[in-house]
C-alpha cells in the first residue's frame, strides 16, 4: 500500500511540474520583445499581387527567389506566393510604393503554409455582411460630432513626427508605441469600461496598441477603427535610422483614431458594440502587425462586425473629392454604408471610389481572414503626396484630417450603437486571461495550489 501511495504521490508531482512548466512557458498573449536583428532567419514566403509579381520579375529579376508551383500562372486575380531573402524585404517595399503607391503591396509570412493560407483565404473567405445596417443613431452622431477638437489632432502628428522615425524595429519604433498607449490611457484614465494594452509581436521590437471600450449589451460584437503607427524612410539604404516624420503616412491616421477616443470620452459615449482602437506595428514592412492581431482575433472565434482603415488623412490631393473609398479587398456593403453615412451626417463631404491593389494596408489582413473591412482614403493615386517614406513627410492639412474623424465617429456610433452616460451602464474590462495571470505571477491561483500540493505531499513522503 505504501508503494503504490508513493508511485500516486510521484504521478502527482510529475503533472503538477509539467502543469507550472506549460504556465510558465506559454507563449500566447504577452510575448517578450525580441529584436529582428539577431533573428537567424534569412528567408521569407511572402504573397503579393499577380501584377506587381511580374512587373518586380521583369525588373528585379534576383529580388524574388522563387515562386510557388502550384500557383495557377494563367489567374491573375490569384495572389503568387514568392520566397524572399528578409535582407531584401526594405528594397521591395521601395518598389512597391515607387512603382505602385502601395504600402507595402504585399503580405510577409513566416512560411509557405502560412503564405498558401492566405492565398486561399483570398478566394475563399470573401468579406460578408455580419450586421444589418441601419441609421437611426443621430442624437449620438451630433454628440460625438460636436466634441472634435482640430487642434488634439494637430499635436497628435507634432509629437509622433517629432520622433527620428517610427521604424518597427528599432527602439524609437517601441518609444511611439509607448507614447500612444500613455496618450491613449491619459484620455481614458476616468472609464472604467476603457482598457489600453500592447500587442506584443514575437519577431520584433515595436508592439501595437489596442484600446477597448467595452460594449454595454453586445460587448461579444467587435466594431474595429485601426491605423499603423510605424512610419520609413525609404530613399536611403538604412532605413533603421533614417529620419522618417511620417506625419501623413500615418500619424495622420493616428490623430483621426485618438480624436475619435478623445470624442467618445468627452461625451461620455457608451457603445453597445465593444469598439476597439487599434494602432498597428511593422505595415510598411508587409502588413504584420495587423496580420498578427487578425490572425489572433480568428484563432479565439472573436466576432469582428466591421474593420475601418485610416492610413493617410492629411493631404488633400484630389481636388473632386475629399475621401476615396479603396473598392478593392474591402468590403462592398460596408462601404455602401459608409457612403450613406456621409450622405446622411456629412453631406458637404465629397468621395469617389479607386482601386489599391494587394496588400495596401492593414484593411487586407482582416479582409483576407473574411471580415468586412473599409478603407477610406485621403485622395486618388494619381493625386497621392509624393512626400511619404522620406524626411519629407512633415505636412499635415488638419481641414482634410477632420473629414476622416468625422467619419469616423459617425461609423462609430452607427455600427456600435448606444448612447451617452445613463442611457447604458458602463461595464468593467474583463480580468486578464488565466495564462496572462500566471505568467506575471509566477503561476496564479492554480500555481500556488500546485506548489501547496507538491509541499504537503513531499511532507508526507518524507515522514
Amino acid at each position: 500500500m505504501k508503494t503504490i501511495f508513493k508511485k500516486t504521490i510521484i504521478i502527482l508531482l510529475s503533472v503538477a511540474n509539467l502543469s507550472l512548466f506549460c504556465f510558465a512557458n506559454d507563449s500566447s498573449g504577452n510575448i517578450e520583445l525580441s529584436n529582428p536583428k539577431s533573428s537567424k532567419a534569412t528567408e521569407a514566403w511572402i504573397s503579393i499581387g499577380r501584377d506587381a509579381f511580374e512587373l518586380v520579375k521583369q525588373e528585379n529579376p534576383t529580388l524574388l527567389k522563387s515562386q510557388n508551383l502550384s500557383q495557377k500562372k494563367s489567374d491573375l486575380t490569384q495572389p503568387a506566393i514568392v520566397k524572399i531573402s528578409t535582407s531584401q524585404i526594405n528594397r521591395l517595399s521601395k518598389l512597391m510604393h515607387q512603382n505602385y503607391h502601395r504600402c507595402p503591396g504585399f503580405i510577409l509570412h513566416k512560411t509557405l503554409s502560412e503564405a498558401q493560407s492566405y492565398a486561399n483565404n483570398f478566394t475563399q473567405n470573401k468579406a460578408h455582411k455580419s450586421v444589418n445596417y441601419t441609421i437611426d443613431n443621430s442624437d449620438v452622431v451630433d454628440a460625438l460630432l460636436g466634441q472634435i477638437v482640430s487642434s488634439n489632432m494637430s499635436a497628435t502628428v507634432t509629437s509622433l513626427s517629432d520622433l527620428n522615425n517610427r521604424y518597427y524595429s528599432e527602439q524609437s519604433g517601441a518609444d511611439a508605441s509607448s507614447w500612444l498607449k500613455q496618450q491613449w490611457e491619459n484620455i481614458s484614465a476616468g472609464r472604467s469600461d476603457i482598457q489600453v494594452d500592447f500587442f506584443m509581436h514575437k519577431d520584433w521590437i515595436q508592439p501595437s496598441v489596442i484600446t477597448t471600450i467595452e460594449g454595454s449589451t453586445n460587448p461579444d460584437e467587435i466594431v474595429i477603427i485601426g491605423g499603423h503607427l510605424d512610419s520609413v524612410n525609404w530613399t536611403t539604404s538604412d532605413a533603421g535610422s533614417a529620419r522618417a516624420p511620417g506625419a501623413d503616412d500615418n500619424a495622420s491616421g493616428i490623430a483621426v483614431i485618438t480624436e475619435t477616443l478623445m470624442a467618445m470620452v468627452a461625451s461620455d459615449y457608451k457603445p453597445q458594440r465593444t469598439i476597439k482602437l487599434i494602432g498597428y506595428a511593422a505595415e510598411e514592412v508587409g502588413l504584420l502587425g495587423a496580420k498578427d492581431i487578425a490572425q489572433n482575433f480568428k484563432s479565439n472565434s472573436q466576432n469582428v462586425v466591421g474593420v475601418a482603415q485610416f492610413d493617410m488623412t492629411g493631404f488633400h490631393g484630389t481636388e473632386t473629392a475629399d475621401i476615396v473609398f479603396i473598392s478593392d479587398f474591402t468590403d462592398a456593403d460596408q462601404n455602401q454604408f459608409m457612403k450613406d453615412l456621409i450622405d446622411t451626417y456629412l453631406p458637404e463631404i465629397s468621395y469617389a471610389s479607386a482601386v489599391c491593389g494587394y496588400g495596401c494596408s492593414d484593411h487586407a489582413a482582416w479582409n483576407n481572414l473574411g471580415y468586412p473591412a473599409s478603407f477610406p482614403f485621403e485622395s486618388k493615386f494619381a493625386d497621392s503626396n509624393e512626400t511619404i517614406h522620406t524626411s519629407g513627410d512633415v505636412n499635415f492639412d488638419v481641414e482634410h484630417s477632420l473629414n476622416f474623424v468625422k467619419l469616423s465617429l459617425t461609423f462609430a456610433a452607427e455600427l456600435a450603437k448606444g448612447g451617452m452616460s445613463g442611457d447604458y451602464t458602463p461595464i468593467v474590462t474583463t480580468p486578464p486571461e488565466p495564462e496572462t495571470i500566471a505568467r506575471s505571477s509566477g503561476g496564479g491561483p492554480l500555481g500556488i495550489l500546485l506548489l501547496l500540493l507538491i509541499f504537503v505531499v513531499t511532507f508526507f513522503i518524507r515522514k
